[in-house]
């Protein structure tokens, strides 16, 4: 027989193993310890929930059990329904022959109770709802004990108040509040009752004189009165309330929205009884203690679109705003949504842009690490859109690439993600990098590599195409694009030179294009135009090669050649806003201004969302000694930016006043740049005097 103290010894060391393995994580239906990314067992289960208390709820085929970290089975922990730990304990119930048997087990995997009853509600502040044999519903402690015995028709919800216990309960169609005693705090004339927070409630009772009135449907429905109610101060207002909204986002400020009896707009109110401010439509949320989101519906059909304004109503945004959270970490995640025009970014408490309208998807709260989710719009092949989600800090700095369509963090050290592709099927990537854990995974440099390079990072693509472990041509052509962006074309060369000679390759004519740019740009002419020449024969005269070979010949100043090539594109597609933008950058370059004039306009005709086109007009007035004109365009590319923070467009802005005489103007824009440009603080120092 083993002596007590080497028993002791060998449970000890088993708890230090476990407590270094740390707690596990589910992989693709396997337990894995991520200290060692080893299993807990090698069963695979259909659904597990880790909980931090040292126990795993699994499924299994006949219902569900408990195990530990070690992956060993809890006694007495199997049951029909999920355990789920509330309050320290969890609720089991074997089912069967024992369905009104119900076992109490705590933290420890100890049952300290067992329970008839037909069915438990989770504990709250040590009591639970239950339902008797009788039909009736009561309130039990852990040990099983009843606070209030079984006499009422349904049992909802326990709060806690000042540490004091309430419980939602119902009798015959009417719900009250009552204590530990069984008293009554609120009587049972309530159709519902909801927590709002802290001590306040909206209870929702019947309009005894209309208790019926028609919705805007012309359907007659039943006529409800609302009252945000205190357990202390009973009705915080006299007057009646006929709507209340669900948004919860006033709450964090102690306010509320409501609609009073008799009035058409809504109320922003306080829990002192006091209304802030009325707004006619319910689509308004807080975003800060400063700043409001309003809203206002475009037509019938579509969600409101939101301007950003103070608590008088003062609008600072116009209504442009299509999504909104409130402020958190000093950050406002917002997208805009104007015409065709869509960004997603931050803005801090001032509504300064902190971080720039880079995502198509949408943006979300920074957490305490620092770090936020952010997402673009994807495309799916079954014509799906999805919102693909990377992470970036408050710099925005991309820590993870938006490539998954789901991310979790599980640990310290890692994030369990899920590729769109296959939404069953979880990895595991790096906090620190979102490098992938397992070499299988490798693929997913790949798409890094192509995001980076779409975002114009070709420093990073090159590093995330350089760590796959099998490159294929389109690695090999994309790693060419990286060297040739990095400035280093005899690198490039030396994987495109692999891919160019390939018949009946799409990637192939890609690769002669950005040869044919390389050659171009290294004044080898000829072989430039060659590459390109072809690659607009091997790819049956797409235009976008020629498009290409248009703005190539621009880069090296044969303005002539590029102009033609442009022209070309237009007329096989005279939507093409692209090209017409180019062949004006190249029309005012060879001093044809009316034409490049002609040419920008076309472009903002098919793409009036692009700010750049605005400033290149105005650029192109400017050479012509159209101030006044210039004027107009800048100031609308400024609009455009959404940003209060000077800008190269303010320059220009300056510039154009200087020049149509109003120097007052230019005055006040050299003032505004002074701080941030030496070149209007000398203008301003010279010309502004004092």
């Amino acid at each position: 027989m083993k002596s007590f103290s080497l028993l002791f010894l060998a449970c000890t060391i088993s708890y230090s193993v476990v407590n270094a393995q740390g707690k596990p994580v589910v992989i693709n239906g396997k337990l894995m310890y991520l200290s060692t990314l080893s299993p807990v067992v090698t069963q695979e289960y259909s659904q597990a929930e880790v909980f931090d208390n040292g126990l795993i709820t699994i499924k299994t085929q006949n219902g569900w059990k408990l195990i530990d970290y070690w992956g060993k089975e809890i006694e007495d922990s199997r049951s029909v329904t999920k355990p789920e730990f509330s309050d320290g304990v969890a609720v089991l119930n074997e089912g069967g022959l024992r369905a009104l048997r119900h076992r109490i087990m705590d933290e420890n995997g100890e049952i300290i109770s067992i329970i008839n009853a037909r069915t438990i509600t989770p504990f709250i502040n040590g009591a639970a709802c239950y339902k008797h044999d009788n039909l009736k519903f009561g309130l039990i402690n852990k040990q099983g004990e009843e606070i209030i015995k079984a006499q009422y028709d349904d049992c909802d919800e326990i709060f806690v108040v000042n540490n004091q216990r309430y419980y939602k309960v119902q009798k015959e169609d009417n719900w009250g509040l009552i204590d530990d005693n069984n008293e009554i705090i609120l009587p049972f004339k309530q159709r519902f009752i909801n927590h709002i927070k802290d001590e306040f409630f909206l209870r929702t009772y019947l309009d005894q004189e209309n208790p019926t009135k028609k919705n805007q449907w012309g359907r007659e429905v039943t006529n409800y009165i609302y009252s945000i109610w205190s357990i202390k101060k009973g009705d915080v207002f006299e007057r009646k309330i006929s709507d209340a909204s669900s948004v919860s986002s006033f709450l964090d400020y102690d306010k509320h929205i409501v609609r009073f009896q008799g009035e058409t707009d809504w109320s922003i109110v306080d829990f002192d009884g006091n209304t802030i401010l009325t707004y006619p439509i319910v689509h308004i949320r807080a975003i800060s203690e400063k700043y409001l989101a309003i809203g206002k519906k475009q037509d019938e059909d579509s969600g409101p679109v939101y301007a950003i304004s103070d608590y008088n109503l003062n609008e600072k945004t116009p209504y442009t705003i299509s999504w909104i959270l409130p402020i958190e970490h000093g950050f406002i995640p917002f997208c805009i949504s104007e015409n065709n025009r869509t960004g997603c970014g931050y803005v801090d408490e001032n509504l300064q842009l902190k971080i720039p309208l880079n995502y198509t998807g949408r943006t979300y709260h920074f957490e305490d690490d620092g770090r936020a989710e952010v997402g673009n719009k994807h495309k799916n092949p079954d014509g799906y859109t999805t919102n693909l989600i990377g992470i970036i800090n408050e710099k925005n700095e991309i820590i993870i690439p938006p490539i998954f369509h789901f991310i979790t963090r599980v640990s310290d050290e890692y994030y369990k993600v899920v590729e769109p592709e296959n939404y069953s099927f979880d990895e595991l990537i790096r906090y620190k990098d979102g490098s992938p854990v397992f070499k299988r995974f490798n693929s997913i440099y790949r798409k890094y590599g192509k995001y980076y390079g779409s975002v114009g990072d070709f420093q990073k693509a090159l590093v995330n195409f350089q760590k796959l472990d099998s490159q294929t041509i389109e690695d090999k052509l994309n790693i060419g694009i990286a060297y040739h962006k990095l400035g280093q074309p005899e690198q490039a060369l030396t994987y495109l030179n692999q891919i160019t000679n390939l018949k009946n390759s799409d990637v192939a004519v890609l690769a002669l294009a950005e040869r044919g740019e390389i050659y171009l740009s290294s004044n080898n002419i000829e072989a430039g135009k060659k590459d390109f020449e072809k690659a607009f024969s091997e790819s049956n005269n797409n235009t976008s090669i020629k498009m290409r070979y248009g703005v190539a010949l621009q880069k090296v100043k044969l303005f002539d050649e590029s102009i033609q090539q442009l022209n070309d594109v237009i007329s096989l597609y005279p939507q093409a806003a692209e090209a017409y933008e180019y062949l004006g950058i190249a029309q005012a370059e060879k001093n044809l201004l009316t034409e490049a004039v002609e040419s920008i306009t076309k472009a903002i005709q098919f793409n009036a969302n692009k700010i750049s086109l605005y400033y290149f007009r105005g650029q192109i007035y400017m050479m012509n000694n159209q101030p006044l004109k210039a004027i107009s365009d800048y100031e609308q590319a400024i609009k455009m930016t959404g940003s209060l923070n000077p800008s190269g467009y303010h320059i220009r802005l300056a510039d154009a006043y200087e020049l149509s005489g109003n120097r007052a103007k230019a005055c006040e824009l050299w003032t505004f740049l002074a701080p941030h440009s030496e070149a209007s603080k000398t203008n301003f120092e010279q010309k502004c005097g004092n």
